[in-house]
Protein backbone atom coordinates (compact mmCIF):
# COMPACT_ATOMS: atom_id res chain seq x y z
CA UNK A 1 0.00 0.00 0.00
CA UNK A 2 2.90 2.18 0.72
CA UNK A 3 3.57 3.14 -3.00
CA UNK A 4 0.05 4.17 -3.49
CA UNK A 5 1.01 7.22 -1.34
CA UNK A 6 2.18 9.88 -3.39
CA UNK A 7 5.60 10.94 -2.12
CA UNK A 8 7.65 13.38 -3.95
CA UNK A 9 11.22 12.40 -4.76
CA UNK A 10 14.55 14.28 -4.65
CA UNK A 11 17.40 13.06 -7.03
CA UNK A 12 20.79 14.53 -4.83
CA UNK A 13 23.93 14.63 -6.60
CA UNK A 14 27.21 15.78 -4.80
CA UNK A 15 29.48 17.94 -7.61
CA UNK A 16 33.14 18.55 -7.56
CA UNK A 17 34.78 19.82 -10.93
CA UNK A 18 34.56 17.23 -13.88
CA UNK A 19 32.01 18.67 -15.32
CA UNK A 20 32.44 16.42 -18.81
CA UNK A 21 31.11 13.99 -16.74
CA UNK A 22 28.70 15.80 -14.56
CA UNK A 23 26.56 16.93 -17.88
CA UNK A 24 26.25 13.42 -18.64
CA UNK A 25 24.85 12.95 -15.74
CA UNK A 26 22.32 15.54 -15.85
CA UNK A 27 21.35 14.19 -19.06
CA UNK A 28 20.09 10.97 -18.07
CA UNK A 29 18.08 12.13 -15.46
CA UNK A 30 16.41 13.96 -18.02
CA UNK A 31 15.15 11.91 -19.78
CA UNK A 32 14.29 9.03 -17.69
CA UNK A 33 10.79 7.91 -17.96
CA UNK A 34 10.02 8.88 -14.32
CA UNK A 35 11.29 11.95 -13.55
CA UNK A 36 11.86 13.29 -9.95
CA UNK A 37 10.19 16.07 -8.40
CA UNK A 38 13.21 17.83 -7.77
CA UNK A 39 16.68 17.82 -8.33
CA UNK A 40 19.47 19.09 -5.73
CA UNK A 41 22.74 19.88 -6.55
CA UNK A 42 25.69 19.89 -3.98
CA UNK A 43 28.78 21.55 -4.65
CA UNK A 44 32.12 20.73 -2.82
CA UNK A 45 33.68 24.13 -3.55
CA UNK A 46 33.92 23.45 -6.81
CA UNK A 47 36.74 25.90 -9.12
CA UNK A 48 34.43 25.07 -12.05
CA UNK A 49 31.74 27.30 -13.16
CA UNK A 50 28.92 24.42 -12.29
CA UNK A 51 25.85 27.25 -12.19
CA UNK A 52 26.40 28.16 -15.26
CA UNK A 53 26.28 24.74 -16.71
CA UNK A 54 23.28 24.27 -14.78
CA UNK A 55 21.24 26.99 -16.33
CA UNK A 56 22.22 26.17 -19.91
CA UNK A 57 19.81 23.12 -19.26
CA UNK A 58 16.21 23.20 -19.53
CA UNK A 59 15.55 21.10 -16.76
CA UNK A 60 11.98 19.22 -16.77
CA UNK A 61 11.69 19.75 -12.97
CA UNK A 62 12.47 22.32 -9.90
CA UNK A 63 16.85 22.62 -9.50
CA UNK A 64 18.41 23.89 -6.22
CA UNK A 65 22.08 24.17 -6.06
CA UNK A 66 23.43 24.52 -2.95
CA UNK A 67 27.59 25.04 -2.45
CA UNK A 68 30.41 24.55 0.42
CA UNK A 69 33.63 26.13 0.50
CA UNK A 70 36.69 24.06 -0.58
CA UNK A 71 38.32 23.10 2.23
CA UNK A 72 39.21 19.41 1.58
CA UNK A 73 37.24 16.70 0.31
CA UNK A 74 33.82 16.87 2.54
CA UNK A 75 31.57 14.22 0.78
CA UNK A 76 29.86 13.79 3.98
CA UNK A 77 28.87 17.15 4.64
CA UNK A 78 28.36 17.69 1.12
CA UNK A 79 25.59 14.94 1.33
CA UNK A 80 24.24 16.40 4.21
CA UNK A 81 23.97 20.03 2.77
CA UNK A 82 21.65 18.66 -0.23
CA UNK A 83 19.17 16.54 2.13
CA UNK A 84 18.98 19.51 4.44
CA UNK A 85 17.18 21.79 1.52
CA UNK A 86 15.38 18.59 -0.08
CA UNK A 87 11.57 19.29 -0.39
CA UNK A 88 11.21 15.29 -1.02
CA UNK A 89 10.17 12.93 0.95
CA UNK A 90 12.37 9.93 -0.83
CA UNK A 91 16.59 10.72 -1.00
CA UNK A 92 18.14 8.96 -4.19
CA UNK A 93 21.76 10.22 -4.23
CA UNK A 94 23.84 9.80 -7.56
CA UNK A 95 27.09 10.53 -8.03
CA UNK A 96 28.19 13.13 -10.84
CA UNK A 97 30.26 10.32 -12.64
CA UNK A 98 26.67 8.27 -13.17
CA UNK A 99 24.45 7.49 -15.88
CA UNK A 100 21.25 5.08 -15.94
CA UNK A 101 19.42 3.08 -17.92
CA UNK A 102 15.83 5.03 -18.68
CA UNK A 103 13.87 3.09 -16.15
CA UNK A 104 16.27 3.76 -12.67
CA UNK A 105 13.97 6.28 -11.24
CA UNK A 106 11.10 4.53 -11.69
CA UNK A 107 12.87 1.49 -10.25
CA UNK A 108 13.61 2.91 -7.26
CA UNK A 109 10.25 4.44 -6.36
CA UNK A 110 8.69 1.11 -6.98
CA UNK A 111 11.10 -0.59 -4.53
CA UNK A 112 10.98 2.28 -1.92
CA UNK A 113 10.08 1.09 1.61
CA UNK A 114 10.00 2.91 5.03
CA UNK A 115 12.90 1.00 7.45
CA UNK A 116 14.70 -0.34 4.04
CA UNK A 117 16.76 1.81 1.86
CA UNK A 118 18.11 0.64 -1.49
CA UNK A 119 22.11 0.23 -2.52
CA UNK A 120 22.15 -0.68 -6.42
CA UNK A 121 25.68 -2.25 -7.66
CA UNK A 122 26.98 -0.62 -11.11
CA UNK A 123 28.21 -1.06 -14.26
CA UNK A 124 31.80 -0.44 -14.23
CA UNK A 125 32.86 1.03 -17.50
CA UNK A 126 36.24 1.16 -18.62
CA UNK A 127 38.12 4.08 -20.12
CA UNK A 128 37.30 2.91 -23.95
CA UNK A 129 34.02 2.45 -22.83
CA UNK A 130 32.74 5.72 -21.38
CA UNK A 131 34.80 7.16 -24.58
CA UNK A 132 31.95 5.78 -26.65
CA UNK A 133 29.51 6.81 -24.42
CA UNK A 134 27.53 9.96 -26.50
CA UNK A 135 24.83 11.98 -25.65
CA UNK A 136 22.50 10.53 -27.82
CA UNK A 137 23.68 6.86 -26.50
CA UNK A 138 22.44 8.95 -23.11
CA UNK A 139 19.20 10.02 -23.89
CA UNK A 140 18.29 6.57 -25.61
CA UNK A 141 19.31 4.48 -23.21
CA UNK A 142 21.16 2.47 -25.67
CA UNK A 143 23.78 0.89 -24.11
CA UNK A 144 23.28 -2.65 -25.08
CA UNK A 145 25.89 -2.23 -27.60
CA UNK A 146 28.83 -0.55 -25.00
CA UNK A 147 27.87 -3.07 -21.63
CA UNK A 148 29.60 -6.70 -22.15
CA UNK A 149 28.07 -9.84 -21.15
CA UNK A 150 30.75 -10.02 -18.30
CA UNK A 151 29.35 -6.85 -17.43
CA UNK A 152 25.98 -7.70 -17.04
CA UNK A 153 27.41 -11.00 -14.89
CA UNK A 154 28.98 -9.40 -12.22
CA UNK A 155 26.29 -7.36 -11.95
CA UNK A 156 23.93 -10.44 -11.02
CA UNK A 157 26.24 -12.10 -9.27
CA UNK A 158 26.53 -9.06 -7.09
CA UNK A 159 22.59 -8.79 -6.64
CA UNK A 160 22.71 -12.36 -5.68
CA UNK A 161 24.92 -12.11 -3.22
CA UNK A 162 23.55 -8.67 -1.77
CA UNK A 163 20.25 -10.74 -1.53
CA UNK A 164 22.19 -13.43 0.33
CA UNK A 165 23.24 -11.14 2.84
CA UNK A 166 20.22 -9.55 3.05
CA UNK A 167 18.27 -12.81 4.16
CA UNK A 168 21.43 -13.30 6.84
CA UNK A 169 20.66 -9.81 8.49
CA UNK A 170 17.12 -10.96 8.57
CA UNK A 171 17.67 -14.09 10.51
CA UNK A 172 20.35 -12.66 12.40
CA UNK A 173 23.36 -14.40 10.71
CA UNK A 174 25.09 -10.91 10.31
CA UNK A 175 25.25 -7.64 11.90
CA UNK A 176 24.73 -5.83 8.25
CA UNK A 177 22.97 -6.88 5.21
CA UNK A 178 24.29 -5.64 1.67
CA UNK A 179 26.88 -2.75 1.49
CA UNK A 180 25.65 0.81 1.24
CA UNK A 181 26.94 2.58 -2.03
CA UNK A 182 26.91 6.32 -1.61
CA UNK A 183 27.26 7.47 -4.48
CA UNK A 184 24.21 4.95 -5.28
CA UNK A 185 21.67 5.10 -1.97
CA UNK A 186 17.95 5.84 -1.95
CA UNK A 187 16.09 6.35 1.65
CA UNK A 188 13.03 7.87 2.83
CA UNK A 189 14.15 10.84 4.39
CA UNK A 190 12.75 9.66 7.50
CA UNK A 191 14.82 6.91 8.09
CA UNK A 192 18.02 9.14 7.15
CA UNK A 193 17.19 11.86 9.72
CA UNK A 194 16.52 8.78 12.31
CA UNK A 195 20.52 7.96 11.90
CA UNK A 196 21.41 11.59 11.68
CA UNK A 197 22.32 11.16 8.13
CA UNK A 198 26.34 11.04 6.72
CA UNK A 199 28.53 11.64 9.85
CA UNK A 200 30.69 14.72 8.80
CA UNK A 201 33.67 14.36 10.37
CA UNK A 202 34.75 11.55 7.49
CA UNK A 203 37.15 14.29 5.84
CA UNK A 204 38.54 12.44 2.64
CA UNK A 205 38.14 10.02 0.64
CA UNK A 206 36.56 6.54 1.94
CA UNK A 207 34.85 5.29 5.26
CA UNK A 208 31.74 7.33 5.19
CA UNK A 209 29.50 5.41 3.22
CA UNK A 210 30.30 2.03 5.41
CA UNK A 211 29.94 4.01 8.33
CA UNK A 212 26.52 5.10 7.11
CA UNK A 213 25.45 1.59 6.63
CA UNK A 214 26.56 0.05 9.83
CA UNK A 215 24.26 2.67 11.51
CA UNK A 216 21.13 2.30 9.15
CA UNK A 217 21.35 -1.52 10.04
CA UNK A 218 21.72 -1.02 13.67
CA UNK A 219 18.72 0.93 13.32
CA UNK A 220 16.65 -1.70 12.01
CA UNK A 221 16.55 -0.28 8.52
CA UNK A 222 17.95 -2.56 6.27
CA UNK A 223 19.59 -2.27 2.92
CA UNK A 224 18.03 -4.33 -0.62
CA UNK A 225 19.35 -4.49 -3.63
CA UNK A 226 16.53 -5.29 -6.47
CA UNK A 227 18.33 -4.12 -9.47
CA UNK A 228 19.27 -6.49 -12.06
CA UNK A 229 16.92 -5.06 -15.04
CA UNK A 230 17.73 -1.29 -14.53
CA UNK A 231 20.83 0.00 -13.34
CA UNK A 232 23.44 2.70 -12.69
CA UNK A 233 26.62 2.81 -14.75
CA UNK A 234 29.45 4.43 -13.45
CA UNK A 235 31.97 6.18 -16.27
CA UNK A 236 35.46 6.15 -15.90
CA UNK A 237 37.60 8.62 -14.44
CA UNK A 238 40.91 8.54 -13.00
CA UNK A 239 40.64 7.83 -9.50
CA UNK A 240 40.33 10.12 -6.63
CA UNK A 241 42.44 8.90 -4.23
CA UNK A 242 45.98 7.30 -4.26
CA UNK A 243 46.77 3.44 -3.82
CA UNK A 244 43.20 3.14 -2.49
CA UNK A 245 44.29 5.18 0.89
CA UNK A 246 41.67 5.57 3.28
CA UNK A 247 42.46 8.77 5.83
CA UNK A 248 39.76 8.00 8.01
CA UNK A 249 40.68 4.50 9.29
CA UNK A 250 41.47 5.64 12.89
CA UNK A 251 37.95 7.83 13.40
CA UNK A 252 36.14 4.65 11.78
CA UNK A 253 37.52 2.16 13.96
CA UNK A 254 36.32 3.99 16.92
CA UNK A 255 33.03 4.79 15.26
CA UNK A 256 32.63 0.72 14.23
CA UNK A 257 32.55 0.02 18.31
CA UNK A 258 30.24 3.17 19.23
CA UNK A 259 27.57 1.57 16.66
CA UNK A 260 28.14 -1.87 17.85
CA UNK A 261 27.33 0.02 21.54
CA UNK A 262 23.93 1.76 19.43
CA UNK A 263 25.43 4.92 19.35
CA UNK A 264 23.53 5.38 15.33
CA UNK A 265 23.66 9.05 15.29
CA UNK A 266 27.27 11.04 15.01
CA UNK A 267 27.71 14.04 16.65
CA UNK A 268 27.90 16.11 13.51
CA UNK A 269 25.83 14.90 10.53
CA UNK A 270 22.46 16.34 9.43
CA UNK A 271 20.95 18.01 12.08
CA UNK A 272 24.53 19.99 13.06
CA UNK A 273 26.83 21.07 10.58
CA UNK A 274 30.72 20.21 11.22
CA UNK A 275 32.58 23.54 10.16
CA UNK A 276 31.65 27.28 10.72
CA UNK A 277 31.39 27.75 6.60
CA UNK A 278 28.59 28.91 5.87
CA UNK A 279 26.57 27.39 2.49
CA UNK A 280 24.80 29.71 -0.28
CA UNK A 281 22.05 27.99 -2.04
CA UNK A 282 20.61 28.96 -5.32
CA UNK A 283 17.09 28.46 -7.01
CA UNK A 284 17.96 27.41 -10.75
CA UNK A 285 14.73 27.20 -12.00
Amino acid sequence: MENLVPIKIAVIVPVFNKLHLFEKCLISLCHQSHLPDELIVSDDGSSDNVVGLLKKIDFPFPVMFVRQEDKGFRLARCRNNGARIAGGDFLIFVDQDIVYTKNYIQKCELYKKFGEFLTPYPIRLSKEQSDNVTDDIIRESDFAHIIQQKQLAKLAKQQRSDKMNALWFRLKMRSIGPKLRGGLLAIHKEDYIKVNGFDEQFIGWGNEDDDMGRRLHKAGIAGRNAFIDDFPIHLWHPPHHIDGERVNQEYNSIRKIQIRRGNIQPEFGFNRTFGDDLVDVIEIN
